[in-house]
């Protein structure tokens, strides 16, 4: 009889994040002269992602768009997040503030001459923030804050706006901003909050990789025995090295071993079986497990130990691996996992995981020509599935 044990994971609820996009932009008058002729509008040239929170491990683009509508500038943000189809991730607010400093105000020519006939300023450039932090002290006054540096600040708010989308944009929701635009340059400060609603879901014991480092159960316990001659009916021989050791005990936990000794094999009627290209200090792990259940320098020789409890079909050996590259997968490594799992025969968790990680982070990983490349060559199936995305 085999049993399937579920259980509920994940606690219900929402998590917010908050991202801030920080662009020095020029005064009314200097921005309108800048995008006087088509297209009317200035995008920023690279697209904006985020490394931490909710968006961390979720594909994602930002793109700031400013505009012109007559004589008044406005502001647009096209935001796009991908997330997996399990999850429910959100922008739920988008606002903004100019702040004007008293120096940047005094010393502007705009203040005096709105119609300077100097060169407009070049371009903005936007520089992101993964926090907004402000530690100056506001009043209000009249439609705007002031500080007690005098600096002062505007705020306003987005609104969502599908009429006004460009047509090549499409897939992105777009947020628009008609605010007051301040006469002279200032710092525009964008605060974009994202919201993920979290539910429980029932999920199989073994996507949780919940591995007992327990000796395998027997009706014997084989701990004595562990590299001893007592009893031993077989010699192994690896490299130069000898294991004695004990069909029974070894046909009970490795089906490569099983399978080996219930054949009129050589091995099994010298009683000497031979293995020369393993490493030495590897198999002793090997057999450690197979008469402990445990193994030592689990950090060290964990890739090679999954290695070799593929090849000697321990599954109990592969599955403690397993957990602990899993534990330790990150997107530095992920690539070289999704390779390890490709050389062995059972496609578990470490081949799902480290292909999301890649999924999710495609932007990063196709950057890297050369390990996009090899990547390419090896696996086309998934790197098609890649660009899908």
């Amino acid at each position: 009889m085999e049993t399937k044990v579920l259980r509920f994971e994940g606690v219900p609820g929402r998590v917010e994040n908050q991202y801030v996009m920080m662009v020095q932009v020029p005064g009314k008058f200097d921005l309108l002269n800048m995008i006087e002729r088509p297209p009317f509008h200035i995008f920023s040239k690279h697209d904006t992602t985020y490394t931490t929170g909710i968006l961390a491990h979720v594909p994602h683009s930002v793109k700031l768009r400013i505009s012109r509508d007559y004589q008044e500038p406005f502001v647009g943000i096209y935001i796009k997040i991908t997330p997996k189809p399990d999850e429910i991730i959100e922008v739920s607010e988008v606002k903004g503030t100019f702040t004007v400093t008293p120096l940047e105000s005094s010393k502007s020519p705009l203040s005096q001459s709105p119609r300077s006939s100097r060169s407009p300023p070049a371009c903005p450039i936007m520089e992101v923030r993964g926090s907004y932090n402000n530690n100056n002290i506001y009043y209000h006054q009249n439609d705007s804050i002031v500080g007690k540096d005098g600096s002062r600040v505007y705020p306003f708010s987005f609104f969502k706006n599908s009429v006004s989308k460009l047509a090549e944009l499409e897939s992105y929701e777009y947020f628009e901003s008609r605010c007051h635009w301040p006469d002279a340059a200032s710092s525009m400060n964008l605060q974009i909050k994202v919201t993920k609603t979290i539910y429980s879901v029932l999920v199989g014991d073994e996507s949780c990789s919940q591995v007992s480092s327990e000796q395998p159960k027997s009706k014997i316990s084989s701990t004595p025995y562990f590299l001893s001659d007592a009893f031993s009916d077989v010699i192994i021989q690896v490299g130069k090295e000898v294991f004695p050791a004990h069909k029974i005990i070894l046909a009970e936990r490795s089906r490569y071993f099983a399978r080996m000794f219930a054949n009129s094999m050589r091995e099994n009627n010298e009683g000497l079986v031979r293995i020369p290209d393993d490493d030495e200090a590897l198999f002793r792990e090997v057999l450690r497990f197979i008469y402990q259940g445990t193994v030592e320098n689990l950090d060290v020789n964990a890739t090679e130990l999954y290695i070799l409890s593929d090849k000697y079909d321990i599954p109990e050996l592969s599955s403690l691996c397993e957990k602990y590259l899993l534990d330790h997968l990150n997107l530095e490594n992920a690539v070289e996992m999704f390779d390890l799992s490709q050389t062995v025969a059972s496609q578990g968790l470490l081949a799902k995981k480290s292909k999301e990680l890649i999924m999710w982070n495609k932007d990063k990983f196709v950057s890297d020509l050369k390990t996009f490349k090899d990547f390419s060559r090896k696996y086309p199936e998934v790197v098609f599935e890649l660009l899908q995305l």
